[in-house]
Protein backbone atom coordinates (compact mmCIF):
# COMPACT_ATOMS: atom_id res chain seq x y z
CA UNK A 1 0.00 0.00 0.00
CA UNK A 2 1.38 3.36 -1.07
CA UNK A 3 1.67 6.13 1.51
CA UNK A 4 0.97 9.64 0.31
CA UNK A 5 3.43 12.34 1.30
CA UNK A 6 2.10 15.16 3.45
CA UNK A 7 1.84 18.32 1.42
CA UNK A 8 2.30 21.65 3.24
CA UNK A 9 0.15 24.36 1.74
CA UNK A 10 2.15 26.97 -0.15
CA UNK A 11 1.02 29.89 1.99
CA UNK A 12 2.04 28.10 5.20
CA UNK A 13 5.45 27.23 3.73
CA UNK A 14 5.93 30.88 2.79
CA UNK A 15 5.07 32.04 6.31
CA UNK A 16 7.47 29.53 7.80
CA UNK A 17 10.32 30.65 5.52
CA UNK A 18 9.59 34.31 6.26
CA UNK A 19 9.67 33.58 10.01
CA UNK A 20 13.02 31.79 9.71
CA UNK A 21 14.36 34.72 7.66
CA UNK A 22 13.32 37.24 10.30
CA UNK A 23 14.98 35.19 13.07
CA UNK A 24 18.22 34.84 11.07
CA UNK A 25 18.24 38.57 10.32
CA UNK A 26 17.77 39.38 14.01
CA UNK A 27 20.65 37.05 14.98
CA UNK A 28 22.87 38.60 12.29
CA UNK A 29 22.03 42.13 13.46
CA UNK A 30 22.82 41.22 17.08
CA UNK A 31 26.17 39.66 16.17
CA UNK A 32 27.14 42.55 13.89
CA UNK A 33 26.32 45.21 16.49
CA UNK A 34 27.52 43.42 19.62
CA UNK A 35 30.27 45.50 21.15
CA UNK A 36 33.61 43.69 21.51
CA UNK A 37 33.87 44.92 25.10
CA UNK A 38 31.91 45.13 28.34
CA UNK A 39 31.75 48.14 30.66
CA UNK A 40 31.45 48.06 34.43
CA UNK A 41 32.05 50.67 37.11
CA UNK A 42 34.14 50.23 40.25
CA UNK A 43 34.98 52.55 43.13
CA UNK A 44 38.75 53.00 42.93
CA UNK A 45 40.26 53.94 46.28
CA UNK A 46 43.93 54.83 46.47
CA UNK A 47 45.88 57.28 48.60
CA UNK A 48 42.77 58.80 50.16
CA UNK A 49 41.14 59.33 46.77
CA UNK A 50 37.84 57.59 46.04
CA UNK A 51 36.95 57.76 42.35
CA UNK A 52 34.18 55.98 40.42
CA UNK A 53 36.00 54.43 37.48
CA UNK A 54 34.58 52.89 34.32
CA UNK A 55 36.45 49.84 33.07
CA UNK A 56 36.10 48.79 29.44
CA UNK A 57 36.98 45.11 29.30
CA UNK A 58 37.57 43.21 26.06
CA UNK A 59 35.16 40.27 25.73
CA UNK A 60 38.09 38.13 24.60
CA UNK A 61 39.41 38.35 28.16
CA UNK A 62 42.90 38.72 26.70
CA UNK A 63 43.64 42.46 26.29
CA UNK A 64 46.89 43.33 24.51
CA UNK A 65 47.47 46.25 26.88
CA UNK A 66 45.79 48.96 28.94
CA UNK A 67 44.90 52.64 28.78
CA UNK A 68 44.28 54.95 31.72
CA UNK A 69 42.21 57.81 30.30
CA UNK A 70 41.77 61.18 32.04
CA UNK A 71 39.03 63.72 31.29
CA UNK A 72 39.43 67.49 31.16
CA UNK A 73 38.50 70.33 33.49
CA UNK A 74 34.75 70.60 34.19
CA UNK A 75 34.19 67.26 32.41
CA UNK A 76 33.73 63.70 33.70
CA UNK A 77 34.32 60.08 32.72
CA UNK A 78 31.13 59.98 30.61
CA UNK A 79 32.52 62.68 28.30
CA UNK A 80 35.35 60.28 27.44
CA UNK A 81 33.01 57.43 26.44
CA UNK A 82 33.64 57.61 22.69
CA UNK A 83 37.42 57.78 23.12
CA UNK A 84 37.33 54.89 25.61
CA UNK A 85 35.23 52.81 23.20
CA UNK A 86 37.72 53.35 20.38
CA UNK A 87 40.60 52.22 22.60
CA UNK A 88 38.55 49.21 23.74
CA UNK A 89 37.87 48.31 20.10
CA UNK A 90 41.64 47.79 19.77
CA UNK A 91 41.42 45.05 22.42
CA UNK A 92 42.74 47.30 25.19
CA UNK A 93 41.50 47.39 28.78
CA UNK A 94 40.54 50.99 29.52
CA UNK A 95 40.21 52.71 32.91
CA UNK A 96 38.35 56.06 33.01
CA UNK A 97 38.05 57.71 36.46
CA UNK A 98 36.02 60.70 37.60
CA UNK A 99 38.78 62.95 38.91
CA UNK A 100 38.31 64.80 42.25
CA UNK A 101 35.66 67.50 42.10
CA UNK A 102 34.26 66.10 38.85
CA UNK A 103 31.41 63.76 37.98
CA UNK A 104 30.55 61.59 40.97
CA UNK A 105 33.88 62.12 42.77
CA UNK A 106 33.60 64.63 45.63
CA UNK A 107 35.91 67.62 45.98
CA UNK A 108 37.76 69.57 46.95
CA UNK A 109 39.33 70.25 43.55
CA UNK A 110 42.80 71.54 42.97
CA UNK A 111 45.15 70.73 40.09
CA UNK A 112 47.68 69.35 42.56
CA UNK A 113 45.11 67.04 44.18
CA UNK A 114 43.87 65.82 40.81
CA UNK A 115 47.44 65.07 39.70
CA UNK A 116 48.22 63.30 42.99
CA UNK A 117 45.07 61.14 42.82
CA UNK A 118 45.70 60.28 39.16
CA UNK A 119 49.27 59.18 39.86
CA UNK A 120 48.19 57.20 42.93
CA UNK A 121 45.52 55.45 40.85
CA UNK A 122 48.06 54.43 38.19
CA UNK A 123 50.51 53.16 40.81
CA UNK A 124 47.74 51.25 42.60
CA UNK A 125 46.55 49.62 39.35
CA UNK A 126 50.11 48.50 38.68
CA UNK A 127 50.56 47.19 42.24
CA UNK A 128 47.33 45.18 41.89
CA UNK A 129 48.50 43.80 38.49
CA UNK A 130 45.45 45.37 36.85
CA UNK A 131 47.85 47.02 34.39
CA UNK A 132 51.33 46.17 33.18
CA UNK A 133 53.19 49.51 33.00
CA UNK A 134 55.27 48.60 29.94
CA UNK A 135 52.02 47.76 28.10
CA UNK A 136 50.05 50.76 29.35
CA UNK A 137 49.24 54.06 27.69
CA UNK A 138 48.30 57.18 29.67
CA UNK A 139 45.93 59.39 27.71
CA UNK A 140 43.81 62.44 28.32
CA UNK A 141 42.17 65.57 27.01
CA UNK A 142 42.90 69.14 28.13
CA UNK A 143 43.60 68.97 31.87
CA UNK A 144 43.63 65.18 31.51
CA UNK A 145 46.27 65.41 28.77
CA UNK A 146 48.47 67.52 31.04
CA UNK A 147 47.96 65.02 33.86
CA UNK A 148 48.91 62.10 31.59
CA UNK A 149 52.23 63.79 30.71
CA UNK A 150 52.90 64.69 34.33
CA UNK A 151 52.18 61.22 35.73
CA UNK A 152 54.32 59.61 33.02
CA UNK A 153 57.25 61.82 34.08
CA UNK A 154 57.27 60.03 37.47
CA UNK A 155 55.94 56.59 36.58
CA UNK A 156 57.29 54.88 33.45
CA UNK A 157 54.68 53.58 31.01
CA UNK A 158 54.68 52.48 27.37
CA UNK A 159 53.55 55.88 26.08
CA UNK A 160 51.45 59.01 26.43
CA UNK A 161 48.70 60.47 24.25
CA UNK A 162 47.88 64.06 25.24
CA UNK A 163 44.98 65.60 23.29
CA UNK A 164 45.05 69.42 23.44
CA UNK A 165 46.71 69.32 26.88
CA UNK A 166 46.16 72.22 29.25
CA UNK A 167 48.97 74.78 28.93
CA UNK A 168 51.93 74.35 31.24
CA UNK A 169 54.16 77.14 29.92
CA UNK A 170 53.57 80.83 30.66
CA UNK A 171 52.86 82.64 27.38
CA UNK A 172 51.90 86.16 26.29
CA UNK A 173 48.13 86.52 26.33
CA UNK A 174 47.63 83.47 28.55
CA UNK A 175 45.43 84.26 31.55
CA UNK A 176 47.10 83.07 34.80
CA UNK A 177 44.00 81.03 35.79
CA UNK A 178 44.42 78.91 32.65
CA UNK A 179 47.87 77.82 33.78
CA UNK A 180 46.79 74.92 36.00
CA UNK A 181 50.31 73.56 36.34
CA UNK A 182 53.00 76.27 36.49
CA UNK A 183 55.93 73.94 35.74
CA UNK A 184 55.93 71.64 32.70
CA UNK A 185 57.14 68.06 33.21
CA UNK A 186 59.93 66.34 31.34
CA UNK A 187 58.09 64.74 28.43
CA UNK A 188 58.38 60.94 28.59
CA UNK A 189 59.64 58.93 25.65
CA UNK A 190 56.97 57.70 23.25
CA UNK A 191 54.69 60.70 23.82
CA UNK A 192 52.27 62.06 21.24
CA UNK A 193 50.87 65.55 21.87
CA UNK A 194 47.99 66.66 19.64
CA UNK A 195 46.86 70.27 19.37
CA UNK A 196 43.83 71.56 17.49
CA UNK A 197 44.64 74.00 14.68
CA UNK A 198 41.95 76.51 15.77
CA UNK A 199 43.10 76.77 19.37
CA UNK A 200 44.43 80.20 20.39
CA UNK A 201 48.20 80.37 19.97
CA UNK A 202 48.74 81.14 23.67
CA UNK A 203 46.92 77.92 24.59
CA UNK A 204 48.81 75.79 22.08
Amino acid sequence: MKRSARVIPTHRRGLFQAGVGVVLCAIGFFLAHREPYEVHTVLATAGGCTMPTDIYEARSGMPVGSVVLFHGLSANRRVMTFTAQEFANQDLRVFVPDLPGHGKTPGPFSPQRVESCAETLVRDLAARKAIVPERTLLAGHSMGGAIATRVAAHFPVAGVLAISPAPMHPAPGLAPELLLFPEPPVLAAHSLVLSASWEPFSIR
